[in-house]
């Protein structure tokens, strides 16, 4: 992703708690995460919040992962 200012923090959500934070302070953010400890339930849900130096913020659509 790039931002259209400094990245300040990169944060992976799933069912409404962090799991993962990255404070990349670059214009540019790369990366690959897995799930190591996923939940016990059936369907999880995950999504990704972006902030910049200027206060803006941007957020992914929510990904369902499960058994379906």
């Amino acid at each position: 992703m790039r931002g259209t200012q400094v990245i300040t923090r990169v944060d992976v959500i799933r069912n409404g708690q962090v799991v993962f934070t990255e404070s990349p302070l670059n214009h540019e953010f790369v990366a690959e995460w897995f799930d190591h400890e996923p939940s016990r339930r059936a369907t999880d849900y995950y999504y990704v919040v972006v902030r910049q130096s200027d206060g803006e913020r941007a957020w992914s659509s929510p990904l369902w992962v499960g058994d379906y």
